[in-house]
């Protein structure tokens, strides 16, 4: 049976891409460098919700 494993840190940052028409980091590091932070966190929270997703990241999506 065909499974299809879509982590949700990476499906996020790919509706975050899409809603943002790509300029969804460029704005956040923008807002976060205004906000006095280094970094927008974006990485962190994608591997995050990966990580509670118990998503597999080595799983190659484009070979299914």
């Amino acid at each position: 049976m065909y499974q299809n494993n879509m982590c949700i840190g990476n499906f996020t940052e790919a509706l975050i891409y899409v809603i943002t028409f790509g300029y969804g980091k460029p704005i956040s590091t923008w807002v976060a460098h205004k906000l006095g932070y280094k970094d927008c966190g974006c990485e962190k929270r994608r591997q995050w919700l990966n990580k509670i997703g118990r998503c597999n990241e080595s799983i190659d999506l484009s070979k299914l």
